[in-house]
């Protein structure tokens, strides 16, 4: 009877972990990016998520901005949005 119960909370926690890591991004889903030069910005949303900020930039491109616990990073795109680049990137490691 209490293992039926153990095993019915580490089920629900599994489930839990698999919808937080499905439905925010993280250091997961950005090492899932790969290199972003080339790709759209449509592309990259679909790996980790819509952006938390964009602003326009020089020559109608626009700067993208995804800001989560211990990540910033900061792509440019182009007219069409294709990424040009990686702006900025910080990831803070703990030790």
């Amino acid at each position: 009877m209490i293992a039926n119960g153990i095993l019915a909370v580490v089920a629900v926690v599994a489930l839990i972990w698999a919808w937080i890591d499905n439905t925010k991004p993280g250091l997961i889903h950005m090492n899932k990016l790969g290199v972003v030069t080339g790709k759209s910005l449509d592309d990259i949303i679909e790996i980790i998520g819509p952006s938390n900020s964009q602003s326009s930039n020089i020559n109608n491109s626009t700067i993208h901005q995804w800001i989560i616990p211990g990540v910033h990073l900061v792509l440019l795109f182009d007219s069409n949005n294709i990424c040009l680049g990686i702006t900025h990137q910080f990831v803070a490691y703990r030790g």
